[in-house]
């Protein structure tokens, strides 16, 4: 959804085997709305993930899935390493054309953020795997 995303996205690509799809997104810092442009890849009839650091307040991310979706994609599930979910977030994204949130555990979720799309996977057994490989 954004340039700091690209290079994730397109590690997740290669590493998958699966085609990338990119927009330039662009934020009024008045308004804070977002708005997208140079829109690459076909989208129609496919179920999309996108790889992101954190979420906040969701703008980005419903934003995205819309124009995705009115351009054809069947699904979007937006991944995300900590769910921050500020504000009115949590209202907007269970509401928003956004299929499925995945988050992990590293930053904690509490019950009253937790809402029907999301899913928090746990960091713990990545990270024993990693050290494992490690020592």
């Amino acid at each position: 959804p954004d340039a700091g995303a690209v290079a994730r996205s397109q590690a997740f690509s290669r590493e998958l085997n699966l085609p990338l799809v990119t927009m330039d997104k662009h934020r009024d810092l008045s308004t804070g709305q977002v708005s997208f442009s140079k829109f690459t890849g076909d989208v129609i009839g496919k179920h999309l993930i996108s790889f992101d650091d954190f979420i906040s307040t969701g703008s980005t991310s419903i934003a995205c899935a819309k124009i995705l979706k009115d351009k054809g994609a069947l699904s979007y599930t937006q991944c995300i390493t900590h769910a921050l979910l500020a504000d009115s977030a949590v209202q907007n994204l269970q509401v928003s054309l956004i299929d499925r949130v995945l988050t992990t555990d590293s930053y904690p979720v509490p019950a009253s953020k937790r809402f029907a799309k999301l899913t928090i996977l746990p960091i713990a057994p990545l990270i024993a795997k990693t050290l494992t490989h490690l020592l």
